[in-house]
């Protein structure tokens, strides 16, 4: 309960902030932010299908991913409207790459050359 609450005292301080900042309530204003947010958390560790996630491991995805966006326009002229490709690209790579790992056939495989420790 305690977790619900600290969310939802967070969450009403970033809308006032936010508010405050803007000078008016506008009710889309991460639409924008979704994919990023959703790479960076799947980047840092957190599994897709729910699970335990670090917040060190999110932060460096989210600085990894700023750093994307924001470095690609100033190096390669990317235009703005083109970076959430990259992102969804690096999204799709990490889901795919799960998947594949996961697999309980590929594991064996690689259990057996010792690449991946035996658990």
């Amino acid at each position: 309960m305690s977790t619900y609450v600290l969310s939802a005292v967070s969450a009403s301080v970033a809308g006032i902030i936010l508010t405050s900042y803007l000078g008016t309530a506008k009710s889309d204003i991460g639409a924008t932010l979704t994919l990023p947010i959703i790479t960076a958390v799947v980047l840092g560790g957190t599994l897709s299908t729910g699970g335990k996630g670090s917040v060190p491991g999110t932060a460096l995805a989210a600085v990894a991913i700023g750093t994307l966006r924001f470095g690609l326009p100033l190096c390669f002229k990317v235009s703005q409207q083109y970076l959430d490709i990259p992102v969804g690209i690096l999204l799709l790579v990490i889901i795919i790459g799960r998947a594949l790992l996961n697999r309980p056939g590929l594991r064996v495989k690689t259990v057996i050359r010792g690449r991946i420790p035996h658990k």
